[in-house]
């Protein structure tokens, strides 16, 4: 292979077309370091007689690792041209950041991934079987996944175990797969009690001193405040709580 010292001057016809040379012998270069004619319309680029990439019409590929300057948050050290504070550097040590318009918008640690600042992670809303957010191995049907507007859900195992939504406002919950509703009112012990009436309260229902001598008001007042429980009872199990 021919060189040369510097300075050069070439007079005359071009030169004749060089050599494709290989990866062991370039065709520019020095020794088994340079460049050569990896295939047509594609430039090789060697160093120690092994190809380490090669650059052709639609892409610069490398066979080693790209290493960059680490960057600043306003100038990721891996950018684009048309957004030169779009990307990535290091944050640190074990630390990358993305950046976009200049901010840190996401951080990956050596032991936790962070969303900075007030951004969004905005998640795929899933389904019962393949919730949107789950748990990476086996259990990945195990998770909160969204069903529609203002209506969310916990699955366990690919069963819905809980959902909550809004309505007009109204938050409303259900477990174990009941439709969600509103609070119950069911037991409402506030109206005052008369002998042998159809409401007590707990306060006069344990004042029995007001109804000792009417054994019958005192039946019809357990009665009564028997149906409050049960009601509290359905309830509960409305809610998927008993």
């Amino acid at each position: 292979m021919q060189s040369w010292t510097l300075p050069l001057h070439v007079y005359g016809p071009p030169p004749a077309a060089l050599p494709a040379g290989t990866a062991a012998a370039v065709a520019v270069g020095w020794g088994d370091t340079g460049f050569y004619e990896a295939s047509a319309n594609e430039i090789g680029i060697s160093t120690a007689g092994v190809s380490r990439g090669s650059i052709d019409a639609t892409d610069f590929a490398l066979t080693i690792p790209l290493r960059l300057a680490s960057g600043t948050v306003g100038a990721p050290s891996y950018s684009f041209t048309s957004g030169t504070n779009d990307g990535w550097w290091l944050n640190g040590a074990g630390s990358v950041q993305c950046s976009s318009g200049g901010s840190g918008r996401f951080q990956v640690d050596a032991s936790f991934v962070q969303v900075l600042g007030s951004n969004q992670l905005r998640i795929q809303p899933g389904a019962v079987t393949a919730p949107g957010l789950c748990y990476a191995g086996p259990d990945n049907d195990t998770g909160f996944y969204r069903l529609g507007a203002d209506d969310h859900a916990v699955t366990a195992g690919g069963v819905q175990a809980m959902r909550w939504k809004t309505v007009s406002g109204a938050a409303q919950i259900g477990c174990f797969g009941v439709t969600p509703a509103g609070r119950q009112t069911e037991v409402d012990l506030t109206n005052s009690v008369t002998a042998g009436g159809t409401d007590d309260t707990i306060a006069n229902f344990t004042d029995l001193s007001t109804y000792a001598n009417d054994a019958a008001a005192i039946r019809n007042d357990i009665y009564q405040l028997a149906r409050k429980v049960a009601r509290a009872i359905d309830a509960l199990q409305a809610y998927g709580l008993m």
